[in-house]
């Protein structure tokens, strides 16, 4: 008996220690994504405002430089029927002009004698001057550059330069400040025209030569020689004769006067100049006097001229330089 319940707690005894569950895997858990600020895309958002910003500000270079260039082009078109012809045709030539660099001081020159004339058919005198003084001021600035222009600028600027003066007779200080447009024109022209040929025989002239009425002085052939460097102190030809054209007096080309001296001049009344007489660095004077040119040359003179209505339609006309002019007493001007 004893031996079978030893037998039986053999059987229903449990082995010590219950079996151990394996651990289980953990699976690591994802983590998100760190998102970055705009603090960290500060660098490329710098770079690309920096070039957007440069863009910007060569197009609005480009817009502005357009708009001061219409700017300087437009005229007032308000003016007379009279000046209509000659505003025309400056505006006409400003648009060419435009197109050509180093032209602004002549382009501006053609917008300042064009207001001119229509603010002075507009009675507005005080208006009028102070664009003859900027008028002037391009001139000399065009002349001291040497900035070539057509020559038509030149005929054109002049009919209107000569027509304003007609319209404001009797104020004297508009007549004033035209007579320095028109002198400014002239010395313009003379600085940019070609210099002649100066090969061949010379004769230095060092005295004043006297012309007496009724003397045709043929100084090709009174000399035997085309070119004079002179260095007379004063007029080339004095003349003791009134200063109209029925004295006779003719200097008859061709010949080329060449200043030495600063004050080599030539007065340009009472005489007769034919036949291609070309003054060159001489100073040219015209005192309101009857004068005929036939095709003179003027070339890097200086001009003196009386402040007359009749001394700035001269000055007008010599603007165009090489065409004829006659101006006799009595004839219309």
């Amino acid at each position: 008996m004893q031996a079978f319940l030893e037998q039986q707690v053999r059987l229903i005894v449990f082995p010590v220690g219950m079996p151990k569950e394996s651990p289980k895997k953990q699976i690591p858990t994802q983590q998100p994504l760190p998102t970055k600020s705009w603090k960290d895309h500060w660098g490329t958002y710098a770079q690309w405002a920096a070039f957007i910003g440069m863009v910007l500000l060569f197009l609005w270079s480009r817009y502005s430089e357009h708009a001061r260039e219409d700017f300087e082009l437009r005229v007032d078109e308000r003016i007379d029927k009279k000046l209509e012809p000659g505003s025309t045709k400056l505006n006409e030539l400003a648009s060419r002009l435009s197109t050509v660099e180093g032209k602004i001081d002549a382009l501006l020159a053609i917008k300042h004698i064009d207001r001119v004339g229509a603010l002075v058919k507009k009675r507005d005198i005080a208006s009028a001057i102070k664009e003859a003084e900027s008028a002037v001021a391009s001139l000399v600035a065009a002349k001291s550059a040497r900035a070539p222009i057509p020559q038509e600028y030149f005929r054109e600027a002049a009919f209107v330069i000569s027509t304003v003066a007609r319209e404001s007779k009797g104020h004297l200080p508009m007549t004033e400040q035209l007579h320095k447009v028109a002198v400014a024109l002239t010395e313009y022209n003379s600085a940019i025209q070609p210099q002649p040929d100066l090969t061949g025989p010379r004769k230095i002239i060092d005295t004043s030569i006297h012309t007496t009425i009724a003397t045709r002085m043929n100084v090709r052939i009174l000399f035997g020689v085309t070119i004079f460097p002179v260095y007379v102190h004063g007029d080339i030809f004095e003349s003791s004769a009134p200063a109209k054209l029925s004295s006779n007096v003719v200097i008859d080309g061709p010949a080329v006067f060449i200043g030495m001296v600063p004050d080599a001049s030539q007065t340009l009344d009472g005489i007769h100049w034919l036949n291609g007489v070309t003054f060159v660095n001489m100073r040219i004077r015209y005192k309101g006097g009857e004068v005929e040119l036939g095709a003179v040359r003027f070339i890097n003179c200086t001009f003196e001229f009386s402040n007359d209505p009749k001394a700035i339609e001269f000055a007008s006309a010599l603007a165009s330089l090489g065409q004829p002019i006659t101006i006799q007493k009595g004839a219309p001007g």
